[in-house]
């Protein structure tokens, strides 16, 4: 997924916001722009809206405390690794690695439907002992860091 982050750089500090589309970013460039021009400038602002913004932030650039607006397009990167853990209260975390340390130990005794459950109507493959062992141990482990 694409965003568009925003840095305008003035006198009072910096400000940085993140935008769906860089049309999104371009308008609030164009309005900054707009909203200082007739303080900053006795010239005419131009009729287009673009160039109006580019030219306040280049004239506005060169003064001794000049103001800046860059856009980049950026990447978000999700990382699979950092999948939130389901908020569970202790209770709701105890009784979900009971059941799944009792699946560990039992296996798959019943063909009902927690089988149905754990295969989603035999579509997956259900984890074996091992893979509910790391399950646990995840779960513990969010747990431990307060996820």
């Amino acid at each position: 997924m694409k965003v568009f982050v925003a840095t305008y750089e003035h006198h009072h500090g910096r400000d940085v916001s993140v935008y769906a589309t860089k049309a999104l970013a371009e308008a609030v460039r164009q309005e900054i722009a707009d909203e200082g021009w007739d303080e900053a400038f006795l010239d005419a602002k131009p009729d287009d809206p673009h160039e109006m913004a580019d030219a306040y932030f280049q004239m506005m650039g060169e003064r001794d405390h000049g103001e800046w607006f860059t856009v980049e397009e950026c990447n978000v990167v999700a990382d699979a690794e950092a999948t939130p853990t389901p908020a569970l209260d202790d209770r709701e975390l105890a009784t979900v690695l009971a059941a799944l340390r009792y699946w560990q130990r039992e296996g798959w005794i019943s063909g009902g439907h927690e089988h149905d459950i754990a295969t989603n109507g035999d579509t997956l493959e259900p984890l074996g002992a091992d893979e509910i062992d790391a399950l646990c141990e995840r779960l513990n482990a969010g747990a431990a860091k307060g996820e």
